[in-house]
């Protein structure tokens, strides 16, 4: 330990006093890497283009830790010229075992520690070395113990006990040597960052794949995969003010003039907007036009890929931003990209199923629609007046598709009510209305036995669109809250359209006086929140009511 006298100071790589807080600038991370994009063919990339210059990125971090300042002063000089993988060395400066903590703490990419053990106290060093391993859980950081004073920390037992990467007596680091152990731990602490950046990388591309395989639109599609994208690049921020600005966008160039089909970023609110309207400092403007060969494109600021969809449509995926600061490497844009690929053909599989599925329950509703003389368009308009209804009662986006593709199959137990009764067009008698409200519980049963979703959701909604509020429904006198909310959305739905709609054998009732009924039966035969929505929702509700109108030919009125 020497005797000199100080007052612990802190200096920058220039060898004058700084603040340890002053040091935050942060050390560049791997190199870019190029982006996929989806729904695509294999990409293949140009040549990189003005990438960044190895002077241009941040030193590594080095701190010295040290009691003695003439130890400061000869590091100083002797790494002055350093250099590791075309990057310099910054060095950071503590007088004392409890300043190296406190610089550890605040510097969060740090490199190496080229650590003294006697300076405060005998085993000053030692004790650093455990508060930054054990409290700090700095791992990656490469501890070299450096020691004039052998005596008072043999070798093989610090080494043993205390997690140090290096021992070194300081008679025996020449100018050489010190470069060479310098070499060998940042060599290490490199290649651990590289390990921690791709695992991280991988747990994000895991994540942001496992948010587009719950997609179930395709028109949302290109915006979820585009914010993951970015997310990927950017570690999930877009820079205020950034340099160049942060985004991502998809271009289609099927359209004349080639427009913004999806984006984020800075691209989030161009969405539609032709590449020509772009601000002229936009580098996507100057790229497309004229258009970027089929390799495409990268540099430090910007990417641009070519890609065919399925359907043979040729667009663009630009990307803006500081590409050189960004931690994901090829390989896991390329991870992306592959599971990115198969996420847009299950989204078509299942929409493909989803129709066919849809298809079979319209045709099925049809059927019993047809055998009581009512278009196929009341299960259509039912279906929508339950989804406007579901999404205003608060239901997820899962569940109000789910209503919407069950709701039509509401009547399907008509099917066992015989055309006599179905088709009267007089006052059902005590024993045909009995027959008549067995439809529910018939559906109910049909639709069970299924396991899939959509035909327990159609079960529940045909067991239960008769039952009331009050209790006084059929079949099960339901009340209040037992009865499911898609059998009170769909009670609602159902009665307004057999209201407001004409049959063969009826007129539609004018909209005030339904209207006056359901304000009169608000709390008693239907849900009052319901009710609610509906007064809430009524224009688009009517809206649907037009679009989906009735259209009955001379002989289906005179037959009826």
């Amino acid at each position: 330990m020497s005797d000199w006298p100080h007052t612990p100071r802190r200096h920058g790589g220039d060898g004058e006093p700084t603040a340890a807080n002053d040091v935050t600038t942060r050390i560049a991370p791997l190199p870019d890497a190029p982006a996929p994009t989806v729904p695509s063919e294999p990409l293949v990339f140009a040549q990189d283009r003005n990438m960044p210059s190895a002077a241009s990125r941040e030193p590594w971090r080095v701190l010295v830790a040290d009691d003695d300042p003439e130890v400061h002063a000869v590091t100083r000089m002797v790494l002055g010229q350093f250099s590791f993988d075309e990057r310099g060395i910054a060095l950071l400066h503590a007088y004392s075992g409890e300043e190296a903590v406190s610089l550890v703490r605040e510097t969060p990419e740090l490199a190496v520690i080229l650590m003294d053990v006697v300076m405060e106290a005998d085993d000053a060093g030692l004790r650093a070395v455990r508060t930054i391993r054990d409290e700090l859980l700095r791992t990656d950081v490469r501890i070299v113990l450096r020691t004039g004073q052998p005596g008072h920390a043999p070798e093989q037992e610090v080494i043993r006990n205390y997690d140090i990467n290096d021992y070194r007596e300081k008679t025996e680091l020449t100018a050489n040597k010190l470069q060479t152990t310098l070499y060998t731990a940042l060599r290490s602490y490199r290649d651990i960052q590289a390990l921690a950046n791709h695992k991280r990388g991988l747990e994000h591309v895991i994540e942001a794949t496992s948010e587009i395989f719950r997609e179930r639109s395709v028109d949302h599609f290109a915006q979820k995969v585009l914010t993951q994208l970015q997310s990927l690049l950017f570690d999930g921020k877009v820079p205020i003010g950034a340099t160049p600005p942060a985004g991502v966008a998809a271009i289609s160039r099927e359209l004349e003039p080639p427009r913004i089909y999806a984006g984020t970023g800075r691209f989030e609110d161009c969405v539609g907007t032709p590449i020509e309207r772009l601000p002229r400092q936009t580098a996507v403007q100057s790229i497309l036009s004229p258009p970027v060969g089929p390799k495409g494109e990268r540099s430090a600021t910007h990417f641009v890929g070519n890609f065919t969809n399925r359907a043979g449509s040729h667009n663009v995926v630009f990307v803006e931003g500081d590409l050189a600061a960004s931690n994901t490497d090829a390989e896991l844009l390329e991870l992306f990209g592959r599971n990115v690929s198969i996420a847009y053909e299950n989204l078509l599989l299942r929409g493909e199923i989803e129709d066919t599925l849809r298809d079979i329950i319209y045709q099925l509703s049809e059927v019993v629609e047809n055998r009581s003389r009512e278009t196929g368009n009341h299960v259509r308009r039912v279906a929508e007046f339950c989804r406007i209804l579901g999404d205003g009662m608060g239901l997820t986006p899962e569940q109000v598709h789910l209503l919407w593709t069950a709701a039509p199959l509401h009547d399907i137990g008509k099917v066992a009510v015989s055309d006599a009764i179905l088709n009267k067009p007089g006052k059902l008698t005590d024993e045909e209305y009995a027959s008549m409200k067995e439809h529910a519980r018939i559906g109910e049963s049909m639709l069970s036995g299924s396991h899939q979703p959509v035909f327990q959701a159609a079960a529940i909604i045909a067991g239960q669109h008769h039952e009331r509020w009050d209790g006084k429904g059929y079949p099960r006198q339901l009340a209040g809250d037992e009865i499911h909310l898609f059998g009170r959305i769909a009670a609602v739905a159902d009665v307004f359209d057999a209201l407001c709609s004409e049959r063969c054998y009826k007129p539609a009732w004018p909209l005030d006086k339904a209207l006056e009924l359901f304000r009169d039966e608000r709390g008693r035969q239907f849900d009052p929140d319901v009710i609610d929505v509906l007064f809430d929702k009524l224009d688009e509700i009517l809206e649907i009511q037009a679009r989906f109108a009735d259209v009955y030919s001379d002989d289906e009125r005179t037959a009826g």
